[in-house]
């Protein structure tokens, strides 16, 4: 019985795990797109 309660611990806390990760990366790369894109249009703006 332990086992199987170990088990469903697990697997409820997972999701959430992995829906936080994906959050974090998510906000990360929304920030680094951001960045980049400001970066690429600067560059750009100063090449004409």
């Amino acid at each position: 019985p332990d086992v199987k309660i170990r088990k469903s611990k697990e697997k409820k806390k997972s999701p959430i795990g992995l829906k936080a990760g994906a959050a974090e990366a998510g906000k990360y790369t929304r920030e680094a797109g951001v960045l980049s894109y400001y970066e690429v249009r600067f560059n750009f703006n100063n090449l004409k």
